[in-house]
């Protein structure tokens, strides 16, 4: 078997995991597809227009905690 390290993860080859077939590509991701991942977000009602806005919307999301941990305080 083929073991990788790649960025902490552990990544086998597709060819070397033949138990694997059938099983929902997202859980066990040899290479995900993005079109899926995007489908999988929808799915699971992720907001795709906010991970679209990017950094934008993140440093919206950081000021909204903030305000809510101060207005806790």
């Amino acid at each position: 078997m083929l073991v990788l390290d790649e960025g902490g993860w552990l990544r086998i080859e597709e060819d070397e995991v033949p138990w694997a077939t059938g099983l929902d590509p997202v859980a066990f991701p040899i290479d995900l597809d993005e079109d899926l991942l995007r489908q999988r977000q929808r799915d699971c009602g992720v907001d795709l227009a906010a991970v679209d806005a990017g950094f934008e919307r993140y440093e919206q999301m950081i000021r909204t905690v903030d305000a809510v941990k101060a207005s806790l305080t």
